[in-house]
Formats: C-alpha cells, structure tokens, sequence
C-alpha cells in the first residue's frame, strides 16, 4: 500500500508542477523532453547500468517497454493540446475517466471479479472527476479537433492497461525498475527527435530546469505505480486504477487549496466527498 501512496503524491506533484509552468511562462515542449531525460538517467544511474547494453536488450518486453515510451510522449502532447483547445478540465476528465478501460480489460482478459462494491466505488469516481471539472466543462467550445481529448481518453487507458501487463507478462515478481527506464528512455529518444527537427528551439534555463522538476517525480509515479501493482496483487486492476485515479485528483485538489489559495465550488467539494467514499468502498472489497 505505501507504494501506491508515494505514487500517488507524485502524481499530484507533476499536477502542482504544471500549474506553475503558466505562472513562469515555461516552454511545454522543452520541458516535457529534459523531464524525459531526467527520468531515463535517472533510472540508469539507480541500476548503475546503459538502458541499451546486451543483456537489457535480451530481456522479455524490452522493446514492448521502450516503444510504450512513444506512446507515453505522443499522449503527453494530445493532453497538452486538449488542455489549449478544450481547456484543462477536459484534459482531466479525458485522462482520469480512462480507468474504464483497464478495469473492463481485465475483468475480461483475467476473469476478475466485478462486484456491486468496485461498480458502485467506479461510478463514484467517475461522478467525482465531472463534478471536479464541471465548470471548465461548462465552458467548453464547439471544435473540429473533438478527436483530441478521444485520443487523451483511449491513450490513457492504453498506458493504465499497459502498466498491469508489463507487471503479469514481463516481471515475475523482478524489481521495474529496468522497465521504468526502457519506457522514459523511448518517451526521450522520440522527444529528442521532436526537438532536432523543431525549427523554434527553446532551450531556454528556466526551462530545463523546470523539465528536470518534473521528470523527478514522474519517474517516480511509474516505478511507485509498478511497485504498487506487484505488491497489491490480491487486488484487481479496478481497485487498484480506481483508487490511483480518485485519490491523485483528491490530493492534487487539497495541494491547490493549500499551496495556491484555489477556491472550490459546492459541486467540486462534493466530487471530493465522493472521491473520497469511492476509496472507501474500495477497500471493503480487498
């Protein structure tokens, strides 16, 4: 369980993050590329081993982990371009709602159990992240690029499924750490080329070191996250994502009132409470 929290505050602290990127005008694109970096060396120098030396790329899942890192930076762009056209709160509700599909994907694939408790506590925090984001929703624009938050949604429960299976097929109970890395390392390698070909090059301090501030946490979201899987294996994937999901989006909103004065809503304190009995119901299952 300690795993799944830590992953979950650094979740929230990449939520916290973003918020100051507006405040000091930072370069998204430079950014997301050195946070990319950050989490491959980081990574390398945790093993003390090169991502691509011979036995790595021996190992079962190796290419499937480092070409899941393009999937990662490819979704990382459509939410920033949700975010620019849509607004954030569609980015949210887009990214968060996904836990649908790992949840429905392996009750399928694995026969896990689905009972009235993970059904209600699902619905709970499905109603939470709408409510959460319902003012931002409220303001949404008719617009052609519709496709975006659909390719945010479907990417995001892709990555969440993902997660589980690299965990079933590929570790046997090994640390993730070496899995962690392959996945940042592709995310870099495609970003690096994104940044070659760009013709406005950004490279300006503030946002590299604001790329290094978010890639510490990242990376630690994913590992804590795979951590958490393994060692939660008497819970299902609709648990597991459920309460990943619902508690990022409680204390991201608890770090915003406490760390930047953010007022909330009658409807968004509601979401929290409801965030919060969907954990709850949560844990009466496992």
């Amino acid at each position: 369980m300690i795993f799944l929290i830590l992953a979950i505050i650094c979740s929230a602290t990449i939520n916290w993050i973003f918020k100051l990127f507006g405040k000091f005008q930072i370069d998204e694109k430079t950014a997301i590329i050195f946070n990319y970096l950050t989490c491959s060396l980081i990574g390398q120098l945790m093993s003390q081993t090169f991502v691509f030396n011979e036995q790595n790329r021996g190992t079962e899942g190796f290419w499937f982990t480092v070409l899941l890192g393009i999937i990662f930076i490819i979704i990382f762009y459509c939410m920033a371009k949700t975010t620019a056209y849509f607004g954030i709160a569609v980015n949210v509700v887009s990214a968060k709602m996904a836990m649908i599909v790992p949840s429905l994907f392996f009750v399928f694939y694995l026969q896990e159990i689905f009972t009235w408790q993970i059904a209600a506590a699902v619905i709970l925090a499905l109603l939470a992240v709408i409510l959460i984001n319902l003012k931002g929703l409220k303001n949404m624009k008719e617009n052609r690029r519709f496709w975006l938050p659909v390719l945010v949604f479907l990417g995001s429960g892709i990555i969440d499924t993902c997660m589980k299976w690299i965990d079933l097929k590929f570790l046997n109970g090994a640390s993730p750490l070496a899995a962690t890395t392959q996945i940042f390392t592709g995310a870099f390698l495609v970003g690096f080329l994104w940044l070659i070909l760009s013709k406005n090059k950004r490279l300006k301090t503030k946002n590299i070191l604001a790329g290094i501030a978010l890639g510490i946490p990242n990376f630690f979201s994913i590992f804590l996250l795979l951590k958490g899987i393994q060692t939660l294996n008497n819970w299902t994937t609709a648990t597991i994502f459920t309460t990943n999901n619902s508690a990022v989006i409680l204390v991201s909103a608890l770090g915003g009132i406490l760390f930047f004065k953010d007022k909330l809503t009658k409807l968004q304190w509601l979401g929290l409470f409801l965030s919060i009995i969907s954990i709850i119901l949560l844990q009466y299952v496992v």
